[in-house]
């Protein structure tokens, strides 16, 4: 990790490429979400219960907003983006993601990413 941290490029490339595997490919058979999260909305739908297949336990929205992350946080290396703006994207991603227990999971990384890369 330290060799990583010395090349912020390298490890936003990383992070990027981990956001969207994890929540666009990755499938599992258990899901964490609450019954309460339930949405009939097929953007917003995402498994409730556990599954003898594996599957993305991840809607639709965070399909097509992992993308988005992802370019954010590699564009962010080459341009220049006010903290601000990052921050606004960190925490509206925390509480999107809280819908879903299965993304805050699985978004921990980019979380811990996020947090040395904002606050430190």
């Amino acid at each position: 990790m330290i060799i990583l941290m010395k090349s912020n490029k390298t490890l936003a490339i990383l992070v990027a490429i981990y956001i969207v595997y994890m929540m666009n490919f990755f499938k599992i058979r258990y899901s964490l979400a609450h019954p309460y999260t339930y949405f009939k909305n097929p953007i917003m739908f995402h498994p409730i219960k556990n599954t003898k297949e594996p599957r993305s336990m991840i809607c639709q929205f965070g399909h097509v907003g992992s993308w988005f992350l992802a370019a954010f946080i590699v564009l962010r290396q080459f341009i220049d983006v006010p903290t601000k703006f990052s921050k606004f994207v960190f925490f509206c991603v925390l509480t999107i993601s809280l819908i879903n227990l299965n993304a805050v999971v699985y978004l921990i990384p980019y979380f811990i990413y996020e947090y040395n890369y904002l606050f430190n």
